[in-house]
C-alpha cells in the first residue's frame, strides 16, 4: 500500500480545493504530520533504519485513516493526510486517534531493536477554520509548528490546543 508523492498530493489538494470552492456544504480537512525529533533516529541507528521507520510511519498512517482519505509523505519526515467531507472535529478525531496509535506502536528497526516515536499534527478545514480552502495548507503547517512549539506529540487547530499530554 504505497502513499502518495508530493507531486500526488499536490493534484489531490487542487482538485479538493476545486471541489470545496464549489460546494461551501462539504468541509475540506487537512492534516500535516511530522515525526518528533527524527534526525535523534537517524543519527542513533543510521538513515536505513529510519527510512524503515518512515516506511512502517506510513502504513500506520494508512491503517488509521477511513478509505478515501489522501495519505501522502511530503518529504523528510512530512506526511500530510486530505480529508474529504469531514468537519474539523472529525478531522481532529481523525488525527488524535493517528497521533495515539503512534505513540503506542513499537516501530521495528531490526528483529531484535524496536523504538518509540510520537508526532505533532496540525489541522485545519474549509470553511470553519479557513475561510479559502487555498489556505488549508498553510492554516495547517503553522498549526503544526504551534504543536511542536508548545511540547510536540500533541494536535493543534487554528493556533488552539486540541489535545495536550
Amino acid at each position: 500500500m504505497r502513499l502518495n508523492n508530493v507531486r500526488s498530493f499536490d493534484e489531490a489538494l487542487n482538485r479538493a480545493i476545486q471541489d470545496a470552492a464549489t460546494d461551501e456544504n462539504k468541509p475540506l480537512s487537512l492534516l500535516v504530520i511530522d515525526i518528533d525529533h527524527f534526525k535523534k533516529v537517524n543519527d542513533t541507528y543510521g538513515h536505513a533504519a529510519g527510512d524503515i521507520v518512515l516506511k512502517q510511519f506510513g502504513k500506520t498512517l494508512r491503517s488509521a485513516t477511513r478509505l478515501n482519505d489522501v495519505v501522502s509523505r511530503n518529504g523528510g519526515e512530512e506526511f500530510t493526510i486530505l480529508l474529504g467531507d469531514c468537519s474539523n472535529k472529525e478531522a481532529i478525531e481523525i488525527g488524535e486517534r493517528v497521533r495515539a496509535i503512534i505513540e503506542e506502536n513499537s516501530f521495528m528497526i531490526t528483529k531484535d531493536i524496536s523504538i518509540h516515536i510520537t508526532a505533532s499534527i496540525g489541522a485545519s478545514t474549509f470553511p470553519e477554520t479557513v475561510p479559502s480552502p487555498s489556505q488549508l495548507y498553510q492554516e495547517a503547517d503553522e498549526a503544526l509548528y504551534q504543536a511542536k512549539r508548545s511540547g510536540r506529540n500533541r494536535i493543534y487547530s487554528n493556533e488552539q490546543t486540541v489535545k495536550v499530554y
